[in-house]
C-alpha cells in the first residue's frame, strides 16, 4: 500500500467489454493476506485475451477463494448480517461456470481454522437463493446460528459485542503483546 489511499487493490483502471480491471496486490486485509498470496495466484492464473490486452486470470480455486474470503472477511465489518447479494449469486454463476476443485478448497479454510467462515457463507446462499451447498454441512457453526440471529434482530449489529471485541479489543492485545 505505497499511497495510503487504497486498501487490497487499486481502482479501477478501465473498463473492457464492461469488465472493470482492478489490480489487486492482496486477497484483503489482516487475515486474507495469508489466505492465498499473489504469487499462489498468479502461479496457477490463466492467461485470457481481453480487448487488446492479455489478462491472467485467477484459477477456479483461487475465484472461488477469493470470492468467499473477500464477501465473509474483508466486508464482514459492512455485512454482518449477509453477505451482499452480488457475491452470493457470483458464487452460484462461478460454480456453474467452472469445475470447482471444492476439496481443494475446504482443505486451504480447513488449514487456515477457517471452515465454519465457508460453511456459513454456503448455508448463506442456499438461505438466500435457494442453492444447496455442493458438500454436505453436518453441523451448523456457532457463526451460523449467530448470524441468523442478528439476520432477525438487525439492531444488535449496533452492539454486536463480538463485532467489537474482534474490531477493536483484540487487535490493541495483540499489539501490546
Amino acid at each position: 500500500n505505497p499511497t495510503g489511499l487504497v486498501l487490497h487493490h487499486y481502482p479501477a483502471l478501465t473498463r473492457v467489454h464492461r469488465v472493470p480491471v482492478e489490480i489487486h496486490h492482496s486477497l484483503g486485509l489482516g487475515a486474507c493476506a495469508g489466505f492465498l498470496t499473489a504469487d499462489q495466484i498468479v502461479a496457477d492464473s490463466v492467461r485470457l485475451p481481453l480487448g487488446r490486452a492479455i489478462v491472467r486470470v485467477p484459477s477456479p480455486e483461487h475465484l472461488m477463494t477469493h470470492l468467499i474470503m473477500h464477501s465473509q472477511m474483508h466486508h464482514a465489518e459492512h455485512e454482518r448480517i449477509w453477505p451482499p447479494l452480488r457475491a452470493m449469486f457470483d458464487l452460484i454463476l462461478v460454480n456453474r461456470h467452472f469445475q470447482i476443485p471444492w476439496d481443494a478448497i475446504r482443505a486451504r479454510f480447513h488449514a487456515h481454522r477457517k471452515t465454519a467462515l465457508l460453511e456459513t457463507h454456503l448455508l448463506q446462499v442456499e438461505e438466500a437463493l435457494g442453492v444447496a451447498p455442493p458438500f454436505s454441512i453436518r453441523a451448523r457453526s456457532v457463526r451460523w446460528w449467530y448470524r441468523r440471529m442478528l439476520w432477525r434482530e438487525p439492531r444488535l449489529r449496533y452492539i454486536d459485542p463480538l463485532y467489537a471485541f474482534a474490531r477493536i479489543v483484540a487487535p490493541r492485545v495483540r499489539l501490546s503483546r
